[in-house]
């Protein structure tokens, strides 16, 4: 995960989008923001400065969480010890640095984000519309609140945002790039090598016998992490669907008959014609048209043998043809009986000549036969004003501060809780638990909400408005399985560390023999080792795709007469490759691969030329880092699992 990270971040979109990936924008629903901008002298020990501002601890620690909290709403489970030891803390470091330093350089060249423009983000995102697809305060409102953002924040981070665009996100043609340059890449294109592959496999190693229980007890103490129950919370929650207001939303009579006086033309006698029409551009050629069309010819034969395209209303009202043509076509088209001709018609666009090909005439409809029709609407109505304002209560009782019952009792709600799950919605002290996917969100939730918070939290359940109102009720922190209940995992455990062991062992021995230059077969035998037949490849680079094994691409990155061992993508043995020859050519008359290279390497230089940009602005706001206070804040969040903290 932290690895797909590193990497994204050095691509081209990858450098503008980690403003988002880092929560310095908050305007997705499930997204938090970063502690703002603040200057030195805050309680908070501070790690950055950048020209005049700084990244405390705080900061840091609040764009950790966030992100940790990111990776948990998309079903990962990393916990802060896996973080620090991944190299997390530099990497959001580095990017909160690159955040924070392109909107110092921004303002200190004079930029300036006008708040009309935040307002335009915040008004169109779709994060923050209704039922009705338009924007909607109180939910604006809500979401800040869940998410504990005040609106000035809101402000500042899409600020922060729009400088990273606008610095970073710069469109246009790819760098041009030389043959010089191109060439060694288009020429890698045609390579082509040979050689031979073998593979050691685990389960041909000979572990020894069974151990016993000081062996595994001291194995399972050495690797005590391994075998931790992650965080588990139990959540109250109460869920708000429509269909919990089914029988209070239904249409009564005088709803019916209310709206089925109101529908005005609805339901009345109507008429509705499929036409094909053409515009001719003088009256002689339109009547010449009308007389073939008349004749039996198709409409659309003689428009297309013009050069000319037909254009076809399929069952149109006359009120609608009139405003998609003229009234006079209108009137024309539907005074014609169907199969055939009207006009020549005069339109703003010349003369227009109508084949009608089918007539429809839809009787009124009674109130009875238009009930079926009219209650639903009137159903879904009074569903969606039921849902806003059983919302607009739990708001106004989260606001009032109120407790969870407390909320619970004013919106009448029935409360559920949630046995003691990690945050894949699974109880490990039940072996048959699965993820029950109706939960999932909810539980997610739950891992996103401050566990020390009394504040109720919502989370959108569905498209149909449905969502559901939690609070944690307890957090438990991860220990360690015991290992009389895990005595067994223990023993697979141990022997397969044993077999990982011997099989990379026996490669570097294979490695070795090859290295003398013998034969791949006659150097298994003399190193003595268990280990597949070896097989023949020859590759050429071109060759190779998204699907082409580790194992195969390894070929690539090997010199002539060496050999590599490489972890099988089971994991279940380990690959020993070795390159006999390497045939090169060069690509500087192939015009096509050249062009092809050179289209590749142009985009990536955007890349590159982007972090020269950036090392380039921190230089000049001079960026400074307390190396001794970030390695005293990593010491402290290693541990913060350990200690509870």
């Amino acid at each position: 995960m932290l690895s797909f990270f590193r990497n994204f971040t050095k691509s081209r979109v990858g450098i503008v989008v980690v403003f988002l990936v880092l929560g310095i924008i908050a305007i997705a629903f499930a997204l938090g923001d970063v502690t703002g901008l603040r200057t030195a002298g805050g309680p908070s020990p501070v790690l950055v400065r950048i020209g005049k501002q700084t990244i405390t601890e705080a900061d840091l620690k609040d764009s950790i969480d966030r992100w940790l909290t990111q990776q948990r709403n998309r079903g990962a489970n990393i916990s802060m010890q896996d973080f620090v030891a991944r190299d997390g803390v530099n990497l959001v470091l580095n990017e909160l640095i690159v955040a924070r330093t392109v909107q110092e350089y921004g303002t200190d060249s004079g930029m300036f984000v006008d708040r009309k423009m935040i307002d335009a983000d915040i008004v169109n995102d779709p994060n923050f519309h209704g039922i009705d697809g338009k924007f909607d305060q109180q939910k604006y409102e809500a979401t800040l609140a869940q998410l504990r953002i005040t609106p000035a924040r809101m402000h500042a981070d899409i600020a922060q945002n729009t400088y990273g665009r606008w610095l970073l996100d710069r469109p246009g043609r790819p760098s041009y790039v030389p043959n010089g340059i191109v060439a060694p890449y288009a020429s890698r294109g045609l390579e082509r090598r040979q050689g031979q592959a073998t593979l050691i496999r685990l389960a041909d190693m000979d572990v020894g016998p069974a151990p016993d229980d000081k062996t595994l007890t001291a194995f399972y103490n050495q690797h005590r992490a391994s075998y931790m129950v992650p965080e588990r919370r139990i959540i109250r929650y109460a869920i708000v669907r429509p269909d919990q207001f089914k029988a209070a939303a239904a249409a009564t009579d005088a709803e019916i008959a209310d709206a089925y006086a109101k529908a005005g033309t609805r339901f009345a006698a109507t008429e509705k014609r499929t036409v094909t029409q053409i515009v001719l551009a003088d009256q002689a050629t339109a009547n010449a048209v009308a007389a073939e069309v008349k004749g039996g010819k198709s409409i659309a034969d003689i428009a297309r043998a013009r050069g000319l395209e037909p254009r076809k209303f399929d069952a149109v009202e006359k009120p609608a043809l009139s405003g998609e043509t003229s009234a006079a076509v209108a009137d024309a088209a539907f005074a014609a009986p169907q199969g055939s001709v009207a006009g020549p018609v005069r339109s703003a666009f010349g003369w227009a000549v109508l084949q009608v090909e089918k007539v429809e005439k839809i009787p009124a409809r009674t109130i009875e036969q238009a009930r079926p029709e009219l209650a639903k609407e009137i159903e879904e109505r009074k569903t969606v004003a039921a849902i806003v304002a059983q919302r607009q209560t739990i708001d106004d009782s989260i606001g009032n501060e109120d407790t969870f019952d407390e909320m619970a009792g004013k919106a009448k709600l029935q409360v559920q809780l949630t046995p003691a799950l990690t945050i894949a919605g699974v109880n490990p002290d039940d072996a048959a638990s699965k993820p029950d996917p109706a939960l999932l969100p909810i539980i997610q939730g739950g891992f996103a909400a401050d566990p020390d918070s009394p504040e109720p939290q919502m989370v959108a359940l569905g498209q149909d408005g449905s969502f559901a109102v939690l609070i944690v009720s307890k957090v438990v922190k991860p220990t360690p399985r015991p290992f009389a209940g895990i005595r067994d995992d223990v023993r697979r455990d141990y022997q397969h560390d044993i077999a990982v062991k011997q099989a990379r062992n026996a490669a570097q021995k294979l490695i070795a023999e090859l290295k003398k230059g013998t034969p791949m077969a006659q150097a298994i035998a003399i190193a003595g080792i268990k280990a597949l037949p070896p097989k023949d490849f020859n590759l050429a680079y071109a060759d190779l795709n998204k699907d082409t094994p580790r194992q195969v691409r390894i070929a690539f990155s090997v010199a002539p007469k060496t050999a590599r061992l490489i972890e099988s993508p089971d994991g279940n043995g380990f690959f020993v490759v070795y390159v006999s020859s390497v045939e090169q050519h060069d690509a500087s008359g192939n015009a096509a691969l050249m062009a092809t290279y050179r289209s590749q390497l142009g985009e990536s230089s955007y890349g590159e030329q982007a972090m020269q940009f950036i090392h380039a602005m921190q230089k000049h706001m001079k960026v400074s880092r307390d190396e001794a206070a970030i390695a005293r804040f990593r010491a402290q969040l290693a541990g913060q699992d350990v200690t509870g903290q």
